[in-house]
């Protein structure tokens, strides 16, 4: 390769629309915050019933199964995206320390 072509593969674009914009950006919205305020209900009330740990994909899955969430489809037609599933128990951790060490959480992959 020479310079030239070098330094065309050091202009790469900046990712703007990365998976962590996205959820921002939909956490922003009505239908987002709702999601995370019955989220957040939903790990409290495990907790109250016993439940030391859980994933919040049981937790998506329960809002999906007990609730009809009536909350707007996002541009992809999801009112319950499984992509935001990490980031809510994260955002849920962040917003209610009392949550720390409820849901096992890994390095995010983006």
């Amino acid at each position: 390769m020479n310079a030239a072509q070098l330094d065309l593969l050091a202009l790469k674009p900046v990712q703007t629309n990365s998976l962590d914009s996205r959820f921002a950006a939909w956490l922003a919205t009505p239908a987002g915050e709702t999601i995370l305020r019955l989220f957040i209900a939903e790990a409290f009330e495990m907790k109250r019933y016993g439940w030391r740990r859980a994933s919040g994909k049981a937790i998506i899955e329960r809002l999906r199964w007990q609730r009809h969430i009536a909350v707007e489809l996002d541009r992809r037609g999801f009112k319950l995206n499984n992509t935001w599933t990490s980031r809510l128990a994260r955002r849920a951790i962040a917003n209610e320390p009392r949550l720390e060490g409820f849901f096992e959480t890994r390095e995010l992959q983006t």
